[in-house]
């Protein structure tokens, strides 16, 4: 009975901290730029299944454009197996990169206006976790091109 009663303590607490993601869109990550930004929502790409290495990290901020660009560099063509999610209080995306070795010493750089970090986390031998977090609320676009994928951050 005491079990019974800590385990529906635990799931109570689970659910009163934790975001309902029933009403969020699955959005596919486009082929390219649609300048549609969201500001809170759960990507993903589906690709065939290959190894790849993420190779570099470029950032980039130029307030004539208005955004702010995230541009991770893949040894492949094709991008990994990606799933991801926009936190709704716009500080926060965190996705997961399937079959991708992350090359040592990545580092975003240049001026940044929205981009506080950007943070990797190993699941696996071939699954990587991605943090960026953000310092201010933001709308964002995601979208890859051949060997990249992209992330544009816009202040709302």
């Amino acid at each position: 009975m005491l079990k019974m009663i800590i385990s529906l303590m635990f799931i109570i607490s689970v659910n009163a901290y934790s975001q309902n993601l029933n009403n969020i869109k699955i959005r596919n990550i486009e082929d390219k730029k649609t300048s549609v930004y969201v500001n809170e929502g759960i990507f993903h790409h589906r690709a065939k299944k290959q190894k790849t290495t993420l190779k570099k990290i470029r950032q980039n901020f130029t307030a004539k454009r208005g955004y702010e660009r995230i541009v991770f560099d893949f040894a492949t063509q094709e991008i990994p197996n990606i799933y991801g999610h926009i936190d709704s209080d716009g500080h926060k995306i965190t996705f997961d990169m399937m079959y991708t070795e992350v090359k040592s010493g990545i580092n975003a750089f240049g001026k940044k206006e929205f981009v506080k970090s950007v943070d990797f986390f190993p699941v696996s031998k071939d699954t990587v976790s991605v943090e960026i977090v953000l310092s201010k609320k933001v709308k964002t676009e995601v979208f890859r091109l051949p060997s990249k994928l992209v992330f544009d951050f816009m202040a709302l």
